[in-house]
């Protein structure tokens, strides 16, 4: 199979399937231009990204993972404060 999809036949059989479509391959192959087509995309250079979005908005973002902190800091005070309320309700039941 590696020696049929060497050739450049052998892709166009492999991707179409019937071999009665030869003459379909002889025109496709015998015309330069699809050769040409894979040499001009081949030198094709992609143009390097730069983000102008996120600098706009990473203040913002800091700004609400602080607030988020501090929260979560609250939240987990406030539930250390009811966990020893509730130990101490369940001491007096205990203890009645």
């Amino acid at each position: 199979m590696a020696g049929l999809l060497g050739c450049r036949r052998g892709w166009f059989f492999f991707l179409v399937g019937h071999r009665r479509d030869h003459h379909l391959a002889d025109d496709f192959f015998s015309s330069p231009s699809w050769c040409d087509n894979l040499q001009v995309t081949t030198g094709v250079e992609i143009p390097k990204f730069v983000d102008k979005t996120t600098p706009e908005y990473k203040p913002k973002f800091d700004a609400v993972m602080v607030e988020l902190k501090e929260a979560e800091q609250k939240s987990l005070k406030e539930s250390e404060r009811l966990e020893k309320e509730i130990a101490d309700v369940q001491d007096l039941k205990v203890i009645q």
